[in-house]
């Protein structure tokens, strides 16, 4: 099951993409990595609340893009964990580097589950994220599209 959360009013009308596409990236990414029997949160925020966690886990200032924040105890549904996903930072960084913004979101997305899922930075981390993306992109509903946002 997925959970979505957004803690920032001024950003829960700032995506086009709706709950049901969000949520049905998420089932084919988990399913791209043979975790669809498992769950987890989505928790959308903006900088403001992204920079409080970096801060108080990580250590670091400033905004980041996603975090992970896997589960310490097995589950009784078999959550993985929550996923935190500053969408300013996204959009910010989407211009900058010139990225489809929906696409960029579910790279994001990709590299969140991976995490929670144990893996780390490097080769077969960025392997996997290209992989889910592919698995979206070759899905014909018309709200999954990339440059859908």
């Amino acid at each position: 099951m997925i959970e979505l959360e957004i803690d920032d009013l001024r950003i829960s009308g700032s995506a086009a993409l709706s709950k049901r596409a969000l949520t049905r990236g998420l089932h084919l990414i988990l399913e791209t990595f043979e975790l669809q029997d498992r769950g987890l949160v989505l928790r959308l925020t903006g900088d403001r609340g992204i920079t409080g966690l970096n801060s108080r886990f990580l250590g670091l200032c400033g905004p980041t893009n996603v975090l992970s924040f896997p589960e310490q105890t097995e589950t009784r549904d078999g959550r993985l964990g929550q996923i935190c996903l500053s969408l300013e930072t996204l959009f910010r960084e989407a211009c900058l580097y010139g990225q489809d913004p929906a696409e960029h979101l579910y790279r994001l997305l990709a590299h969140g589950v991976l995490h929670l899922a144990g893996f780390e930075h490097g080769p077969l981390m960025q392997e996997l994220t290209e992989q889910a993306l592919e698995t979206i992109r070759d899905r014909p509903e018309k709200e999954l599209v990339l440059g859908g946002l």
